[in-house]
């Protein structure tokens, strides 16, 4: 079992774009920051929010990892408009995939409404693969576990409430 904390003291900058249907895909350059960090440390968290003396924890439960390979790339919003693109994700995480990891925890600024997208970079490219039809290849999830119809699940399923601690259980599909 492995259990991943992402804390402030560990934020290191990947930004993030909303270039594919399922979840953002980080830069080049920002892919390879994370990537860098991520095999000194095991952990990659990333905030281009200030984080406040109130930190609030976030603990996500991940299964359905079927190859221990790779990476999960997570964005994490605070509002429809961040999550729709016109915005920026309050945390994006990169954490190297492994065949006992059950959970991370990622510190928010503060209590409020959030929801998630992630997806589970398997060859570690940084980006989700897309059969022709643009549709995802490797494995994805967001946040109450909704369900992606022609895009991203809307920000109205994914979203949840965190007021000192809150817990989301994923299973990628």
């Amino acid at each position: 079992m492995r259990n991943v904390l992402l804390s402030a003291a560990s934020l290191a900058l990947v930004s993030l774009s909303a270039a594919t249907p399922a979840i953002a895909s980080p830069s080049k350059k920002a892919l390879s920051q994370a990537a860098d960090t991520a095999q000194e440390s095991s952990t990659t968290a990333v905030s281009d929010k200030a984080v406040s003396d109130k930190a609030v924890s976030l603990v996500i439960e991940v299964g359905g990892i079927k190859k221990p390979t790779g990476q999960l790339l997570i964005a994490i919003f605070d509002s429809a408009e961040s999550y729709g693109g016109e915005g920026d994700p309050v945390a994006s995480v990169a954490v190297p995939v492994d065949a006992d990891m059950e959970s991370l925890e990622v510190e928010l600024p503060k209590s409020g409404t959030y929801g998630f997208r992630m997806f589970h970079d398997i060859d570690g490219d940084g980006a989700m693969d897309t059969n022709p039809l643009g549709m995802p290849t490797e494995p994805f999830a967001f946040s109450n576990n909704a369900r992606a119809s022609m895009g991203p699940a809307p920000f109205s399923a994914v979203q949840f409430d965190v007021d000192g601690s809150a817990t989301q259980s994923v299973r990628f599909r």
